[in-house]
Formats: C-alpha cells, structure tokens, sequence
C-alpha cells in the first residue's frame, strides 16, 4: 500500500463574472492589490518558495537534502 502526501495551498475562487459587471471585478481586485501588506508580501514569497520545491523531483529534492514531506516544515522554518 502507497501513502500519499498532499496538501493545498491554493486559495478557493468563486466566479464573480456570474452575478458581477467586469468593472466591478476590476476594481475590487484593484482595491485588494492597493491594500496589501508586507504580510501578504511574505505570504507570496513562502507560497512561491514551497510551489518551487513542490516542482522539484525527488531527486532534486534530495540533492538539498529535503524530503518531499519536510518540503513545508524547511519552508516556515
């Protein structure tokens, strides 16, 4: 029997275009892009660093010394 390991990090999106005039949307992802904090920056940069090693084969894992579970444990160190 093979375990598997997952888990997500992508967030949960919801069509807006259904029931939302396309000006809308725009400005309200334009508000949420003027709002960020330097908390949303470092969110990004852990997001972007663990979606990198997650792209990595085992090998290549391997060769950093990281196993593919460590992967989130290396990154929120």
């Amino acid at each position: 029997m093979t375990m598997t390991y997952q888990d997500s990090l992508k967030p949960v999106s919801r069509p807006f275009s259904i029931w939302m005039p396309a000006r809308l949307v725009g400005f309200l992802h334009a508000l949420r892009f003027s709002l960020r904090t330097p908390f949303d920056e470092r969110h990004d940069a852990l997001r972007t660093e663990v979606e990198r090693l997650r792209a990595l084969d085992d090998d290549a894992l391997a060769r950093l010394g990281l196993r593919r579970a460590d992967i989130l444990w290396h990154v929120f160190a």
